[in-house]
């Protein structure tokens, strides 16, 4: 999209016409632009005698002509550019009140913007000579005084001295053309002052009293119109003939910060193609003076830059000093008329881009010399109502992959909906702003194959499924759709694309149905169904799974009135995968119930899928489908459980799911391939590994059978109290026991600690094999240490072979067993001197937490 430039175009003087332009007379300062990423010393700004057009430095400086020639070969520096002087551009004649304004808003359908419904009050920056803000017709308005830059650059505290009024009418002329109080009994009305205007002064008298100000002071008063006032808007009625890259930058700057900005293309007439920035700068509208509702003013200045025309002869506006109103001209007077235009854009979408907004002014604008483009009028006459219409109704964009249609309200998407209609299947889209649909919108009946991407955002109030095939080619991302529907789903019938990282909410009543989708042939990861589902075969997210469903999780009720549920999906079928899934909701009806999947045929693979203890279900836990209570589920152990190798789950921080695990590129991504999540110590191993408590012996395997050394139990036990066991060396408590050795410090720690006793006979065997006995006197020594429970009393032991616990450890057996941290095997043994597997440690270790 071609982008624009504006021109400076201010007012002159009394009552005749200024030229516009910047006198030849140089002024003393000269700009410098510092080359992006170049940096830039204290010792350089010094050395070169730069000082900053504004207290946030935008790496745009003032210096001295001499300092100017020694920095023009500097590898730093992108630029340097004499700084000459602007003037404004518009004149105006005697005052009158001949009503000749109501022209105007005909001539542009006007009336449109002081009526139509906003969103947002947007803010317009005014630079130019100032503003009277005692004017009778401003009192009860929106304009607020902004910088006075007139006094200097880059201000000691950061920011700018207000203005106080307007010595030469000309700021008050334009802002008023924009906000002048409606309504009120008296004067004018404002095209659209329903916002926030600004007004910054940048010029003072010459020595002949004319206003005239200069490059750099224009730039800084662009970027302060950003960082200052967070300008949506800024209006710039002046001229200046030179193309510096200073000024470039700073509309670049506001461009990028979404800045919609307008300047007067001039009134030098057809001069030789004359030329006036910042009009002719990329990023900027350009507009012309229209003297009616057909013509355009002799004196407008005429050049391929001119991008609109608007009202700017026998303007009747505000008159500054006196309560009065004057009628003035010139292009100075048209722009503020495009300014509120784009400042009801904004108020409409707030999110707008400035080359969105270029579109659409221009493509609405009515012609009024020839047919399509002319350098005098540029696209035509602006038009209020047309731009209101085609602002409301038509999405950004071109649908493209790189350019997609921007959506921000139900209109949109239904224009989105009726372009897949006419047959733009692959057209692409991005929903900028949550909103409801009404109860007639109807979804795409096809199959589509382009990416609608949700960006987080919620679409509410469907009754109808939104899309009903989603085809290879097609993508549904970041959606979060809300309704209820008697249709199959709610978000696509049948899905052979990708749906990612998706949520339905509602209900859907069908007598097949599910949250997502009918049949899934493709892919859906990162799924979340809230929805409740009712009929005879249902499921959460897929009633018949062909493809692969991956972290999908299943919030919602399931009611089956007569054949199957499952809580992910309903059938599993040949050749497909669902993995990494869980339900933690209710299942009812009058058949076979799956609490996450009801029916697999054929060979199919389910992998690491748990669902809620209280859950219906219609066959019991198996390797891969796992019941877990509701209180697990909420726990960093269930997170390392649930995340396989991946890590793409994580905590619910939020709440935005009740607590249970979200996806998200959790950093507790533990998966043990040899600990099966239906086994008895798979809780206790999984709470551990997410406290990094414990550790696999090899990448994805933690060998749960086999034994556990002394020392390394004493690790467990270390890492549970997080002590730094580096901290405890010196002697070597046990002559076994040597500074050498990986777990010197553990051991020392445990002997200071009064964990560790030894053998008798100054050895300690850490690399022996820990007793089931010997990890009772440990557990029971480490909570007389650091738990703040008591510890109960001993008592008497019923195992069948008590007589072989030795003495020294019967009473720790005794209270752990009363605790419940230790009990015994099912032919009511206790097996004192068995060692220890790995899974045994874990299952002790983390009941003893409990007790902490």
């Amino acid at each position: 999209m071609k982008l624009k430039s504006f021109l400076l175009s201010v007012f002159a003087a009394a009552l005749f016409m200024i030229p516009t332009g910047i006198c030849a007379d140089s002024t003393e300062d000269y700009i410098v632009s510092v080359k992006d990423g170049a940096h830039i010393s204290e010792a350089f700004l010094e050395r070169y005698n730069l000082t900053p057009i504004t207290s946030e430095d935008h790496g745009v400086y003032v210096t001295d002509a001499k300092n100017a020639a020694k920095l023009e070969n500097n590898k730093k520096i992108e630029a340097v550019e004499e700084s000459s002087e602007v003037r404004p551009s518009a004149y105006f004649n005697d005052p009158y009140f001949s009503g000749k304004q109501q022209w105007i808003f005909n001539a542009i359908n006007g009336y449109i913007l002081s009526s139509a419904p906003i969103n947002y009050i947007p803010t317009v920056v005014v630079i130019d000579t100032g503003f009277d803000f005692n004017h009778e017709d401003a009192r009860n308005g929106r304009f607020y005084p902004g910088s006075d830059l007139t006094l200097g650059l880059n201000p000691a505290s950061g920011r700018y001295p207000k203005i106080t009024g307007d010595y030469f009418q000309h700021g008050t002329a334009c802002a008023g053309v924009i906000g002048a109080v409606a309504n009120n009994g008296i004067g004018v009305a404002g095209v659209f002052n329903r916002c926030n205007i600004y007004i910054s002064s940048i010029f003072k008298p010459d020595e002949n009293g004319d206003p005239k100000s200069s490059t750099d002071v224009v730039c800084a008063a662009i970027y302060d119109a950003v960082d200052t006032y967070g300008a949506d808007v800024i209006s710039m009625s002046l001229g200046d003939p030179n193309n510096t890259q200073a000024m470039q930058d700073a509309i670049n700057y506001a461009y990028s910060k979404g800045v919609i900005l307008v300047a007067a293309s001039g009134n030098q007439g057809n001069k030789d193609n004359y030329l006036e920035y910042p009009a002719c700068h990329d990023g900027v509208i350009s507009v012309a003076n229209a003297s009616d509702a057909y013509s355009i003013s002799n004196s407008s200045t005429h050049n391929k830059y001119v991008d609109v025309a608007a009202p700017g002869t026998g303007i009747y506006t505000l008159y500054a000093g006196s309560n009065s109103y004057a009628s003035f001209s010139g292009t100075s007077l048209a722009t503020p008329y495009v300014a509120a235009l784009a400042a009801y854009a904004k108020s409409v979408r707030p999110n707008l881009s400035p080359a969105t907004f270029e579109y659409y002014v221009r493509s609405t604008a009515r012609d009024i010399l020839s047919t399509g483009y002319d350098t005098k009028s540029g696209y035509g006459m602006i038009d209020c109502e047309a731009f209101s219409e085609a602002i409301l109704s038509i999405p950004e964009g071109s649908g493209s992959q790189t350019d997609p249609y921007q959506i921000d309200n139900a209109e949109d998407l239904s224009y989105f909906i009726s372009e897949l209609n006419s047959g733009n299947t692959t057209a692409c889209a991005t929903i900028n702003a949550s909103f409801t649909v009404p109860s007639y919108f109807e979804g795409f009946n096809g199959t589509y194959n382009g990416t609608l991407d949700g960006d987080t955002h919620r679409i509410s109030g469907l009754t109808t499924t939104l899309i009903d095939t989603l085809g290879s080619g097609g993508t549904i991302n970041d959606l979060y759709v809300k309704g209820d529907t008697t249709d199959p789903a709610l978000l696509v019938r049948e899905n052979s694309g990708l749906l990612y990282a998706c949520v339905t909410e509602g209900s859907v009543s069908n007598t097949t149905g599910a949250g997502f989708c009918v049949n899934n042939y493709g892919t859906i990861r990162y799924a979340l169904n809230r929805a409740k589902v009712t009929g005879s075969a249902v499921a959460g997210i897929a009633v018949n799974n062909y493809g692969v469903i991956d972290q999908a999780i299943n919030r919602g009720n399931i009611s089956s009135d007569s054949v199957e549920s499952g809580g992910i999906c309903t059938y599993l079928q040949n050749g497909a995968t669902l993995s990494n899934s869980y339900t933690a909701s209710a299942q009812s009806g009058f058949k076979s119930l799956g609490a996450v999947v009801n029916t697999i045929i054929g060979k199919a693979t389910v992998i690491n899928c748990y669902f809620g203890d209280s859950t219906q279900r219609n066959n019991g836990p198996n390797l891969n489908i796992v019941p877990k209570t509701y209180d697990y589920m909420r726990t960093t152990g269930f997170l390392c459980m649930l995340n396989g190798n991946g890590g793409n789950f994580k905590e619910d921080v939020n709440n935005v799911n009740d607590g249970f695990p979200v996806w998200g590129n959790s950093d507790i991504g533990t998966k043990f391939y040899d600990v099966a999540p239906h086994e008895w110590f798979a809780n206790d191993i999984y709470a551990l590994a997410a406290d990094e408590i414990l550790k696999g012996r090899q990448e994805g395997y933690f060998f749960p059978n086999d034994n556990i050394t002394r020392a390394e139990f004493l690790t467990i036990l270390a890492k549970i109290n997080g002590v730094n066991t580096n901290s405890y060396q010196g002697s070597e408590p046990f002559y076994d026991v040597n500074a050498s050795q990986w777990y010197y410090n553990v051991v020392c720690w445990a002997y200071n600690s009064g964990l560790a006793m030894g053998n008798g006979d100054g050895s300690f065997d850490p690399e022996s094999k820990v007793t089931r006995e010997q990890i009772a006197a440990f557990i029971v020594r480490y909570l007389k240490t650091y738990s703040s429970k008591s510890l109960p009393a001993p008592s008497y032991l019923n195992f069948a072979d008590n007589y072989k616990i030795a003495s020294w450890a019967r009473e720790d057996v005794s209270i752990l067993y009363s605790i419940g941290i230790i009990s015994g095997f099912p032919d009511n043994t206790f097996r004192p001197q068995d060692n220890a597997t790995r899974a045994q440690a874990a299952k002790m270790t983390n009941a003893m937490r409990d007790e902490l």
